[in-house]
């Protein structure tokens, strides 16, 4: 493996790092919120955008293939981490 793939994924997996942090604190810490992001129950989260394929889809919203996830162009990190929190405060009493 190369060193710069490496860093890549390194500097991604510290990307997901945060975006789980600070979600789970802001969906953690205020009600309104904890209950919006319970209530998308199993809904798939996708944050779309034609110009980052590297921390969203790659695709517009509009695109009939951000319906389908084997379409996508990208690794949706926001989208990741806030199905993770919805699950982890979903487990919650």
């Amino acid at each position: 493996m190369h060193v710069q793939a490496l860093c890549g994924r390194v500097r991604t997996l510290q990307c997901l790092d945060i975006a789980l942090r600070c979600n789970f604190a802001k969906f953690g810490q205020h009600p309104p919120l904890h209950d919006f992001l319970l209530a998308t129950s199993d809904q798939v989260l996708i944050e779309a955008s034609p110009t980052d394929p590297l921390r969203r889809i790659g695709l517009a919203a509009e695109d009939p293939r951000a319906q389908d996830p084997m379409c996508w162009q990208g690794v949706d990190l926001p989208g990741l981490a806030l199905m993770a929190v919805r699950d982890a405060l979903g487990d919650r009493p």
